[in-house]
């Protein structure tokens, strides 16, 4: 038994030096899971811990995401929304549209014939007329509508991309110039001197531009102060609304000007956008971790802002998210897969190749 013990002993030492050392050994640290991250909140005034990253708040919850990167400008529009219709690029250079089916005699879902398209733009109402236009790939545009015969597009040339309202047509060039045509009831927008433009929009009455150099120029009615941008600098991408104005920088920050009455510019705290776009009464922004972000619509319906009703936007679980367009009163998305969702029901459900951006 004694030699037994003894064979034993170097055996037992080796296990209590095993064991000591696992006890004292402190566990390496791992990486928390997603969904542990996405767990941790944050008070109001613990968000300096995290200055240095990258991230989103939603309900003073603290989520990390990816590096941010916003969406530089870009000549290629995928989606696009009106008053009461959304239209989108397919991967093939056709056209898709879906729309109020009570409006269809507006001809602005039209464009089953189309192709060799690289943008698109939808927009109008339904009082001033609904349209649907597309860049070819040789530079000229095609449009559907019950108004075009006021819009004189036939003879541009060299476009790469186009921007609608009711009232008037803005087309980019490739050399960094605009040219614009209006119907029989508005003035002529002044975009003759314009130059190095990246990207354009048009709004109900006003049209904006976004200069290589982040600064913006706006032409047309500013009655609402929605042309007021000449202090913004750093901007990667422009939006015009109904009657007001929307810009990302750099930094992944929001600015907004122009009429207010329903929550249009309820922007202030937005952070890490990737790309903006101006509904009719409400502002959109892409986060930079798929998701989507929108103002609500305060008192819909009302002359001023009292009354009339509150409008969500149930986009909560919307998810992959790589463009975005506001409506009237509605919101589209393009998720990364080329599928498409909406908070309306006009059919977009059944898209499944769209181009992505």
């Amino acid at each position: 038994m004694k030699k037994i013990l003894l064979c034993l002993m170097p055996f037992l030492f080796a296990l209590s030096a095993c064991a000591n050392l696992i006890q004292n050994t402190t566990p390496p640290h791992t990486s928390p899971t997603t969904s542990e991250t996405n767990a941790e909140e944050i008070t109001s005034g613990s968000a300096n811990e995290h200055e240095s990253e990258p991230y989103t708040e939603q309900d003073n919850t603290y989520y990390p995401v990816a590096e941010y990167q916003p969406i530089l400008p870009s000549a290629t529009t995928v989606v696009s929304a009106s008053e009461s219709h959304i239209a989108a690029l397919n991967s093939d250079g056709t056209v898709v549209a879906v729309g109020d089916e009570s409006f269809r005699f507006h001809g602005h879902l039209d464009v089953e014939g189309w192709s060799d398209i690289v943008s698109v733009a939808a927009g109008g109402n339904i009082h001033e007329g609904l349209h649907t236009l597309g860049v070819k790939s040789d530079g000229t545009v095609v449009i559907a509508g019950n108004q075009f015969e006021h819009f004189n597009t036939t003879q541009w040339s060299d476009i790469v991309s186009v921007a609608v309202s009711g009232n008037h047509v803005v087309g980019l060039k490739s050399d960094g110039t605009v040219v614009a045509t209006v119907n029989h009831y508005t003035t002529q927008l002044n975009v003759a001197e314009w130059s190095d433009i990246v990207a354009i929009s048009a709004g109900h009455s006003h049209a904006v531009g976004l200069r290589s150099d982040g600064t913006v120029v706006t032409t047309g009615g500013n009655d609402y102060g929605q042309r007021d941008v000449d202090d913004w600098s750093d901007i990667v991408a422009v939006s015009a609304g109904h009657v007001f104005t929307v810009g990302l920088r750099s930094d992944g920050t929001v600015v907004a000007v122009g009429a207010d009455r329903l929550g249009q510019l309820d922007i202030s705290g937005w952070r890490d956008i990737m790309a903006v776009s101006a509904g009719g009464n409400h502002t959109v922004g892409l986060r930079s971790d798929g998701m989507v972000m929108s103002t609500e619509i305060r008192g819909f319906g009302s002359l001023d802002g009292d009354g009339g009703i509150d409008i969500t936007f149930d986009i909560s679980d919307w998810r992959d998210i790589v463009a975005v367009a506001g409506g009237h009163n509605f919101i589209a998305g393009i998720r990364s897969d080329g599928s498409a969702v909406e908070t309306l029901n006009y059919g977009v459900a059944t898209w499944s190749n769209i181009r992505i951006p």
